[in-house]
């Protein structure tokens, strides 16, 4: 077990805590086709507000031209991940059924949620459970 020097209780004293978890963002399109099925690491446990854009000062940072420098932000509030866009040229989308809708300030996303920033660069937030295959 690793030590956790933010006053933290142990991984494993709640069921239900995030801490067991990893976020990823999984590419679906992208202007750069050698990212497409890449997964990114969301580390909420190394901050709650993960940042994302073009510019490499971000959490995570797409080559896309149609990506803002500073376009959205994931954060995990008490359970639940939300998406902010930060007032982006060309938007940020969530897939609703077969249409992409607009986020406008900031909305809940559950796993499993395409996400699309800008025009081209396309997500879906995917999680891995604790389970390292230690069987």
């Amino acid at each position: 077990m690793k030590a956790v020097g933010s006053g933290k209780t142990a991984d494993r004293e709640s069921s239900d805590s995030t801490s067991q978890k990893m976020y990823y963002l999984v590419f679906q399109d992208s202007p750069v086709q050698s990212l497409v099925n890449t997964k990114v690491p969301v580390d909420f446990e190394a901050s709650s507000t993960v940042s994302v854009g073009r510019d490499p000062t971000n959490t995570i940072a797409f080559p896309d031209s149609d990506v803002s420098r500073h376009h959205a932000e994931l954060s995990m509030v008490g359970a639940r991940i939300m998406l902010k866009d930060l007032q982006s040229t060309n938007g940020t989308y969530t897939k609703e059924g077969s249409k992409f809708q607009q986020v406008n300030g900031s909305v809940p996303v559950k796993l499993k949620t395409i996400i699309k920033f800008g025009t081209s660069t396309i997500v879906q937030l995917v999680r891995e459970t604790e389970t390292l295959y230690e069987h």
